[in-house]
C-alpha cells in the first residue's frame, strides 16, 4: 500500500506540473504588474515575487494532485 501511494502521488505530481506551467504562460497573469497598471503605479509588494506568471501556483496544483490521489487511496 505504501509503495503504491508513493508511486501514484509521484506520477500525479509529475503529470500536474506540465499543465500548470503551460497555463501560467497561456494566461500570463502578473498581479504586481496589473496592480501597478490599473490601481496604483507606486505600489510595492511586501514580498518579492518570482519572475514568472503567478497564476496558477505550482504548489497549489501539485498539492491538489497529491490530495486527490491520497483521498482516492485512503478515503475522506
Amino acid at each position: 500500500m505504501t509503495a503504491e501511494a508513493y508511486a501514484r502521488v509521484g506520477l500525479a505530481v509529475a503529470d500536474a506540473f506540465s499543465p500548470c506551467w503551460h497555463t501560467k504562460y497561456e494566461v500570463n497573469l502578473l498581479p504586481v504588474t496589473s496592480i501597478r497598471q490599473n490601481i496604483d503605479p507606486g505600489w510595492i509588494p511586501f514580498v518579492t515575487t518570482q519572475p514568472s506568471p503567478e497564476f496558477t501556483t505550482g504548489h497549489a496544483v501539485q498539492s491538489g494532485a497529491a490530495a486527490t490521489i491520497l483521498t482516492d487511496l485512503r478515503g475522506e
